[in-house]
């Protein structure tokens, strides 16, 4: 089977597949398939070479490559550019997907499991247990669930991977865990884009003008929990009155941390008008 076979089958399989949790896993097989099937290695190959040569020093272009999108699926090659010992730090998974290795090598994954299903709230007595660890040669593969797997991935020599990623995210915050201890460190944001919008608001609050209102208030229904409490605080500062209207709104938030944030900022706002007069 030539090369754009495969990834026909590979798209027209997507387009047919149920977007909901764990459906990914069902695809395991096709994935290994794929990943050591020569054409399709050699396609990807190319397909690296040219990114890379289009968009100039790898740091640019992250840790991934699209090759395409369906479904609300997202297919895309996993890089790591060089070998990695085994990290101290173990990482939630913020989204279904499958991972399956194109390059001739070995990379360890261990999962690790949180001892509650609790998303998106950072608890600082939250632990994580060693679930199983797994060892992937060329062709093989792995599906990690979005809703409750925590990973540490090394590799004795860089490597390229294939990863089909369900786009629909499980949790928006990135939580790192001890990888000994398994006790909780910090939470970062999930995604790149995430980040980006976190640094977009912060840039919005401190040099923003009230043109800006709409779209901060469009952002405080963002899925993100502390988008949309960033996006209040940069309203706040760039249209005092629609930014107290928000914070109103968001005392009854469905996230505990975002409703807590904007009570006690309620309070103070209430406090603050009253000293005024």
């Amino acid at each position: 089977m030539i090369v754009g076979d495969d990834l026909d089958m590979l798209r027209n399989v997507l387009s047919c597949t149920e977007n909901n949790a764990g459906s990914l896993r069902s695809l395991l097989p096709l994935a290994e398939s794929l990943a050591s099937g020569n054409a399709c290695r050699r396609f990807f190959n190319a397909y690296f070479h040219e990114q890379h040569a289009r968009r100039g020093i790898l740091g640019g272009i992250g840790n991934a490559l699209k090759i395409f999108e369906e479904n609300g699926y997202s297919v895309t090659l996993g890089i790591e550019v060089a070998s990695r010992p085994r990290p101290r730090e173990v990482c939630s998974v913020p989204q279904d997907m499958i991972v399956a290795l194109l390059s001739d090598c070995s990379v360890h994954i261990e999962v690790f499991r949180s001892s509650d299903e609790t998303q998106d709230v950072f608890l600082e007595d939250s632990t994580v247990a060693h679930h199983c660890t797994r060892v992937l040669n060329r062709g093989h593969a792995l599906f990690l669930d979005g809703a409750r797997d925590h990973v540490l991935t090394w590799s004795d020599t860089p490597y390229v991977s294939l990863v089909v990623t369900r786009q629909t995210m499980a949790r928006h915050l990135a939580v790192r865990h001890d990888s000994t201890t398994g006790n909780a460190l910090y939470a970062t944001a999930a995604t790149q884009q995430l980040s980006r919008l976190q640094h977009a608001c912060d840039y919005m609050a401190h040099f923003g003008d009230a043109a800006l209102t709409s779209l901060l208030q469009e952002l405080t229904r963002h899925a993100a929990h502390f988008i949309r409490w960033k996006a209040a605080e940069a309203l706040l500062n760039v249209d005092f009155d629609a930014g107290q209207r928000t914070v109103d709104q968001l005392r009854s938030d469905p996230h505990p941390h975002v409703a807590d944030a904007a009570r006690l900022a309620w309070t103070q706002l209430q406090h603050e008008s009253i000293a005024c007069h």
